[in-house]
């Protein structure tokens, strides 16, 4: 499996696992989430990835911003920028060439 893959397939469980959070208290939620956030943060540092990396932990920080530092406190919307976050992600890295 390439580097690529990898980074690709940590990006879709972690999608997955977000997916499956279904808590009805925005507390609950963010510190779910953020687990699984600091569990891709942890997959993509070791890959020898620069641009690829560069680009997921700054949508890492990004998300971390608007789901932990400065919320909304509602789960619906976070949860539909979250969704479009990591669908940008997955599109970046299937259309982006190989170096």
């Amino acid at each position: 499996m390439t580097e690529r893959e990898k980074l690709f397939q940590a990006i879709e469980l972690f999608n997955h696992e977000v997916a499956g959070v279904n808590e009805y208290d925005y507390g609950d939620y963010m510190r779910k989430v953020n687990l699984y956030l600091e569990e891709l943060k942890d997959q993509v540092q070791h890959l020898d990835l620069n641009a690829e990396r560069y680009l997921v932990e700054e949508k890492i920080m990004e998300i971390r911003g608007y789901l932990q530092y400065s919320p909304i406190w509602e789960i619906e919307p976070t949860k539909k920028r979250l969704q479009n976050d990591l669908q940008f992600l997955e599109s970046w890295l299937i259309e982006r060439p190989l170096l």
